[in-house]
């Protein structure tokens, strides 16, 4: 069980810190090509990072059923597991931004972080 909580936090951990640099360099960048906005990139940042941490708590809760039923069928792996991350990060984000505010390619980078956790939470879950 150890184990377990071991790698969900450690995934959890890698996508948070994905969003908020993200989030971080997104924002930095669009400073700097159109001026001053109202937050700061580092205020983009920590807003990104409270919000990536429910975010990716309550994925990781929802893929867990999700990852037992896939190794109950055979499908496990470092491409599942990063399809598993993506594909429920993009469905959270579409769900929690509706009606849709930004466009869906945000949505897309945000599910690559959650692929990138995924793989984060196979590999830790993996190591012996």
């Amino acid at each position: 069980m150890k184990h377990v909580a071991k790698a969900l936090g450690s995934g959890v951990v890698a996508g948070v810190a994905l969003v908020t640099a993200y989030s971080f360099i997104e924002a930095w960048l669009r400073t700097l090509a159109r001026g001053p906005a109202v937050l700061s990139p580092s205020d983009v940042a920590f807003a990104a990072l409270l919000f990536s941490i429910e975010y990716g708590i309550i994925i990781a809760i929802v893929c867990i059923p999700l990852w037992l039923l896939l190794q109950r069928v055979g499908l496990t792996g470092p491409f599942v597991a990063a399809l598993l991350g993506f594909t429920a990060t993009l469905a959270y984000w579409m769900i929690s931004n509706y009606p849709p505010v930004q466009p869906a390619r945000s949505g897309v980078a945000y599910a690559l972080c959650g692929a990138v956790a995924g793989l984060v939470t196979w590999w830790t879950g993996n190591r012996r």
